[in-house]
């Protein structure tokens, strides 16, 4: 999993080092794309999706839930943004 097994903390630390907070970022963007790919199979929500928004979705979340880690909370925004847009289509 990567940085998906870091916890909230970790990544909420990450915003003090840019190289850091890039490497998230970049596991994150990976991470949505793919899973959205395999939920969705034409990736369509990227289209809507703002990524800089889902950024600041998982930072909210984190502040508030520190030891949980980076993959279950991309998971948790993915499944309410994108998942059920998606069977509506």
């Amino acid at each position: 999993m990567g940085l998906g097994a870091k916890s909230c903390e970790s990544y909420l630390s990450s915003k003090n080092d840019k190289g850091h907070e890039y490497l998230y970022r970049s596991w994150i963007s990976g991470y949505v794309s793919g899973l959205g790919f395999v939920l969705t199979k034409n990736n369509a929500f990227l289209k809507r999706l703002d990524i800089h928004e889902f950024y600041q979705d998982v930072e909210a979340i984190c502040q508030v839930e520190l030891e949980r880690n980076v993959y279950d909370v991309v998971n948790q925004l993915v499944l309410l943004k994108i998942a059920p847009k998606e069977k509506n289509q």
